[in-house]
């Protein structure tokens, strides 16, 4: 009473996916991952009622840094003049 078995359908069945091979433990990880990535999309479609009052600024080059410094800079000189000018206005009128 042997048993003989064929290799055509062997060959015909399609290997298993890695999901089925797991073991139990394995399967209930999958299911935590999916679970928590579909919980993370959710979260990512809400758009906070409140946005950060001040939000971080990204890089800022030295350039630009620069050209800001000199802004800075000018406007001070200006209000500094326009502090001076009635100051000298009032020296004159006496």
């Amino acid at each position: 009473m042997s048993h003989s078995y064929s290799c055509e359908l062997d060959s015909k069945v399609p290997p298993a996916p890695l999901s089925e091979l797991a073991s139990p433990m394995n399967r209930k990880q999958q299911m935590i991952k999916k679970t928590a990535k579909r919980a993370k999309a959710k979260q990512n479609k809400i758009v906070k009622d409140n946005p950060q009052k001040n939000p971080k600024v990204g890089y800022i080059s030295k350039a630009v840094r620069a050209q800001m410094e000199l802004e800075e800079q000018q406007k001070l000189a200006e209000a500094a003049q326009a502090e001076a000018s009635p100051e000298q206005a009032q020296a004159e009128e006496e």
